[in-house]
């Protein structure tokens, strides 16, 4: 439910072709498989990851990619969407996967475009209504996953609240994140919370691979270092 493809492509991250993620999926074993990049990248010039594309070219050809995948392919669904960055009611970035929505929702903050200057243009519930309106579906993206600290100084970042995820529209949590750790603890009791509540929500597990196939590679320091490992790789944990 939570892949990257190479429209997912700034200083720091980067991932493969989609018709590359899908085969790998099919060759997995898996019946369908998600493709959402960045919100701050889907809206990117293709070629230069510091201009805006008022046109929203990669965002089209992404559908348009995954529209002719699932018209030549019988064994393996692609959903196209999007990982929105959103604000929280405490003010901090968090990430929405927008799964299906006919219309871009932009989510700029955390994309590190602006600087320091880490504003976005949706809260959560903003993000989540729109979604809906356009036909898709709003999931929590791993909301409580550890934060680096630098990634909460710089980008802004904060994990999902309780009243986040209760928000009207939010009717999936991705729990599940490629590694079993605190953050899947948190959102197995989150989501039990939000059961026992009568909220009916789904939950979702996936692994938020950059390509990874086989083993994960990211970078580590920019331009000191790249980091490999074993998690996060394509459909390794599956719903």
């Amino acid at each position: 439910i939570h892949c990257h493809t190479a429209f997912t492509d700034d200083q720091v991250e980067f991932g493969a072709p989609l018709e590359a993620a899908v085969f790998g999926a099919y060759c997995a074993g898996m019946s369908w498989i998600a493709a959402t990049d960045h919100s701050y990248d889907l809206d990117d010039l293709t070629g230069n990851y510091l201009i805006s594309d008022p046109s929203l070219g990669k965002w089209r050809v992404l559908r348009e990619t995954a529209a002719l995948l699932n018209g030549s392919l019988d064994s393996i669904a692609v959903i196209p969407g999007e990982e929105v960055t959103c604000r929280t009611r405490r003010g901090r970035n968090c990430h929405m996967l927008a799964l299906g929505s006919e219309k871009f929702i932009p989510g700029s903050g955390d994309g590190g475009e602006r600087g320091l200057l880490h504003a976005t243009e949706r809260s959560v519930g903003e993000a989540a209504r729109e979604i809906n309106e356009w036909g898709g579906i709003a999931c929590a993206a791993h909301p409580l996953e550890h934060i680096p600290y630098v990634e909460r100084l710089f980008l802004g970042r904060g994990p999902w609240g309780r009243e986040d995820l209760e928000t009207t529209g939010v009717t999936a949590i991705q729990i599940h994140n490629g590694v079993r750790d605190s953050g899947f603890r948190k959102g197995m009791a989150e989501w039990i919370g939000l059961l026992l509540a009568g909220r009916r929500v789904s939950a979702f597990g996936g692994n938020d691979s950059h390509g990874d196939m086989n083993r994960r590679r990211s970078i580590g320091i920019p331009l000191l270092n790249v980091r490999e490992s074993p998690d996060h790789v394509l459909g390794r944990v599956r719903t």
